[in-house]
Formats: C-alpha cells, sequence, structure tokens
C-alpha cells in the first residue's frame, strides 16, 4: 500500500498524510479492510441508541444514516447498504474518469488527476498493511467501550487494533493498551 504525504497547492500549510488508491482493485481492497468494521461499530451505535434509549449518537457516520433511514422512512441496514454502495460508485466513476482517489486515516476521502494539478508530493511510504504514516505513539489510539458493552476496543482512525491473536477486543481497558502497544510496536515504520 503506498502513502503519500500531500499539500494542497492553493493552501500549502493544509498536508496530511493519504493512502494512494489509483486502481479498481485497489479500492475493493481498501474497502475489504474497512467496511466490515465501520459498519459494524455503526450498526453498534445504532443500537445503543434505539434499543437502549442513549440519548444520541457520539460519531457522525451513524448519526448521518440514522436521519436519512427517518427521513425516507427506511431501516437503519438498508440505508447504510445504499450509502456505502453510492459512496464506492462515486469512487469507482472518478477511478474510471482518470483520477487519483486519497483516503485519510480517518475514510474521508479527496482526489487529484493523474498529474497531481490539486497536491504536491512531499514524501511516499510503502507499507503491507493499512497503517497511516503519521500514526507513530501510543496517544494516536482510541480505545473504545460501549455504554451497555463488555468489551474494550483499540482503533486507529476507522481500523480495529488486532493483537497477535486475532482478537479485536478485550475485557479491560489495560488489555486493549498492551495490544495497541505490541501493534504499534509490530508496525514500527
Amino acid at each position: 500500500m503506498i502513502f503519500e504525504k500531500l499539500q494542497l497547492k492553493r493552501a500549502p500549510r493544509v498536508k496530511d498524510w493519504y493512502l494512494k488508491i489509483d486502481t479498481i482493485s485497489k479500492l475493493f481492497e481498501y474497502h475489504d479492510i474497512t467496511l466490515p468494521a465501520k459498519s459494524e461499530l455503526a450498526f453498534k451505535e445504532f443500537i445503543e441508541v434505539d434499543v437502549y434509549k442513549r440519548k444520541h449518537y457520539t460519531n457522525f457516520y451513524p448519526s448521518m444514516i440514522a436521519i436519512i433511514a427517518s427521513l425516507k422512512e427506511d431501516t437503519f441496514i438498508n440505508t447504510m447498504a445504499k450509502l456505502n454502495g453510492e459512496s464506492i460508485q462515486h469512487q469507482l466513476k472518478l477511478l474510471i474518469d482518470g483520477n487519483i482517489l486519497f483516503f485519510n486515516c480517518n475514510g474521508g476521502f479527496t482526489f487529484d488527476t493523474i498529474n497531481y494539478k490539486r497536491y504536491n508530493v512531499l514524501e511516499i511510504i510503502e507499507k503491507d498493511k493499512l497503517i497511516f504514516p503519521q500514526i507513530k505513539k501510543l496517544s494516536d489510539v482510541r480505545y473504545i467501550k460501549w455504554p451497555a458493552g463488555k468489551h474494550w476496543y483499540a482503533k486507529i482512525g476507522n481500523l480495529d487494533i488486532l493483537d497477535s491473536e486475532g482478537n479485536q477486543k478485550w475485557d479491560t481497558k489495560k488489555e486493549a493498551i498492551k495490544a495497541a502497544k505490541e501493534f504499534l510496536i509490530s508496525e514500527a515504520i
């Protein structure tokens, strides 16, 4: 996977790391990695709000899905599937039209032409795994425990951290922090 540190030409102070997606197969690989976890967390938050009557959403994605589902009088699951499909269709069209997609660590994306009309490339790093180069320290990791949940999750951006045994949830925050430390050591740049 190729990561590029991009600088916006019209605003040189704006720069960040992005995953470069320049083929349809890379786009599908990206979504195969990120979409299941993103959808699962959105649905879990929906359950917390709808079933357990938590007062409000804490993340934009499930909140947006719930609002659209309500406006269209559709289910949360159907609306999430439709939005994901529409987003991927838009991304495919951009690729087919000759653009390059750039995803940030939170799942947002931008695009540019293959000649880089909008961005300057400051650095390029190639990695085997989808871990953004700016993720280097423990403070970059978020720890999540759902209000009615029993387990702790460790996340970098939208990605779940897995320990060496493939676990993505732990009984205590201390175990989640330990897994995150081991993960960051194994992913050191």
